[in-house]
């Protein structure tokens, strides 16, 4: 903390290569958006090389930052297992460095691209000779699997080159799925940076659709919107309805919104819009308007199931970690995720994503190389007392399946009625207001007093009650800053409520009587 006089800053800070960069003006600034804060009073130099590896600009960004050396006194990192942990990956990962395994291969990346190209051609030459079904299926085969390509190409995996990446990922994710990339890495960094971890990473802040683990029903992001009904047998929803309508949620509403609107982007739009062209260029004349367009809307829901049914079968099972605790890069890429095990077809099906530890430890290596690693990752872990985590693909969807089936199961022990939380949903919300109103009033009454800023975690305990960050003050901040990407807060809405200083407290305490007189 740097002080002022009358006031006390916070100076953020966090440890990338043995040097402390000061981020205090740089978080708003920082094109990934909030995401920088999941790192602040922590060692992220392993975060910052697993994201900004092949990035020239990011690096030149940095030594633009104010830093300093880092000092004995430092506690970026507190106890020896994990500064020994995060020494041994960092050698581990140099060694795949210079054994050439973040090498692309430009061969492999041509096959990759003609592959869609003939999936595709194939799909519409089906629909067109009337084998629907067929047609369909293989049309949603190759959507899905631009997911798997603009995914790599979001890494910077695909060809080395950042901005060649990026626009294979452009065209592939607006073709393929009607969606934008930029929005995509907005969310999918944030599950990178901290997977599994409760109020942080948006691939388990998943309601009102699913819920992935039993205290989302207790705390949950917009548990006040979420029927018991609809929970309580999820684990049969969950691959027809609730994926598909995560694509279609995300094709109509959440992307367009951001791609048309809040950061137009025309080389988006042009790819989404060739789409439909080239599809019912295709089919039109054909099978006339219905058909194309139903057809076209079936696709889509074949690569909802195949995505998000590959996608959940790596974390959403696995146990999570809390708001206030912090893991290293290393553990949260071992201990809260797993692989389905290898075999041609599976790392096919799967896009390479079924070794998801590798993926997590060096998301920048080229995805096909991944399987390559394997027993050396499995080493690393002996090694390093971890446990490396496998399963058969049948037994990792049985074991997703199972866990939505468990907590389904939970609903009704754990979930008031809908109407009570709502209620307390719109309570906790207007408290939130009137300390808002009474501290704003304190601070404008009482201007030379010294203003300590609150420090809380981002999400609140079971039964509404707040829990401190450990060493991470900043993460409160959250909820108020712009960030780079207009993300949401990822904090419970319905449990948090501000504390108001004793002066604040006492003005409200006064408005309310006067609220209370004049409803008389």
């Amino acid at each position: 903390m740097s002080t002022q006089k009358g006031q006390q800053k916070e100076k953020l800070e966090m440890l990338i290569h043995d040097r402390v960069y000061d981020v205090s003006e740089f978080v708003r600034k920082h094109p990934g958006g909030s995401v920088i804060r999941y790192y602040l009073g922590q060692d992220a130099t392993d975060a910052f090389e697993g994201f900004h590896q092949r990035s020239e600009k990011a690096h030149k960004w940095l030594k633009a930052i104010p830093s300093r050396p880092v000092r004995a006194d430092d506690n970026f990192t507190t106890d020896t297992r994990s500064r020994e942990l995060i020494t041994n990956f960092q050698k581990f990962r140099q060694g795949l460095i210079d054994d050439g395994y973040f090498k692309p291969d430009y061969l492999h990346v041509v096959y990759r691209l003609i592959e869609l190209v003939l999936m595709f051609a194939l799909s519409f030459w089906l629909l067109r000779q009337n084998f629907f079904l067929l047609g369909i299926f293989v049309g949603g085969i190759a959507s899905g699997r631009c997911g798997w390509v603009q995914h790599e190409g979001g890494h910077h995996s695909l060809t080395g080159k950042v901005w060649l990446d990026q626009l294979i990922q452009k065209v592939t994710i607006s073709f393929g799925l009607v969606t934008s990339g930029p929005k995509w890495n907005a969310m999918h960094t944030k599950h990178h940076a901290t997977p599994q971890k409760e109020d942080f990473d948006v691939d388990v802040d998943t309601l009102p659709f699913v819920a992935f683990y039993k205290e989302a029903l207790e705390r949950g992001r917009r548990i006040h919107m979420t029927p018991n009904w609809w929970l309580r047998y999820q684990h049969y929803t969950f691959l027809p309805v609730t994926s598909v309508f995560n694509v279609f949620f995300w094709h109509f509403y959440l992307h367009p919104r951001e791609y048309l609107f809040k950061r137009p982007d025309p080389l988006t739009a042009v790819v989404v819009a060739s789409r439909y062209i080239v599809h019912y260029a295709c089919t039109l004349a054909v099978h006339g308007w219905f058909l194309s367009t139903w057809t076209l809307f079936a696709s889509l829901f074949i690569a909802g199931i195949y995505l998000f049914g590959n996608f959940s079968l790596n974390h959403t099972h696995l146990p999570t970690t809390k708001a206030d605790e912090e893991r290293t890069w290393a553990e949260y890429g071992i201990d809260y995720t797993m692989n389905v095990d290898c075999n041609w077809f599976v790392n096919w099906w799967m896009g390479y994503l079924n070794c998801q530890i590798e993926h997590h430890l060096f998301p920048t290596m080229p995805q096909y190389k991944q399987p390559q690693i394997v027993e050396r990752t499995r080493q690393f872990c002996q090694e390093n007392g971890m446990k490396y985590q496998s399963m058969p693909y049948i037994k990792a969807l049985g074991a997703m399946l199972g866990n939505l089936r468990n907590i389904a199961h939970q609903v009704d022990d754990v979930l008031p009625p809908l109407p009570e939380r709502q209620r307390a949903y719109r309570e906790a919300k207007k408290a939130r207001s009137l300390a808002a109103m009474a501290d704003k009033e304190t601070a404008s009454e009482d201007s030379d007093a010294s203003s300590v800023p609150v420090t809380t975690s981002r999400a609140a305990g079971k039964g509404g009650k707040l829990t401190a960050s450990k060493r991470n003050p900043s993460v409160a901040n959250l909820s108020t800053s712009e960030s780079g990407d207009g993300d949401d807060d990822v904090r419970s809405d319905a449990a948090f409520v501000p504390p108001a200083s004793a002066g604040g407290r006492k003005a409200a305490h006064k408005r309310g009587q006067r609220a209370t007189v004049a409803a008389k």
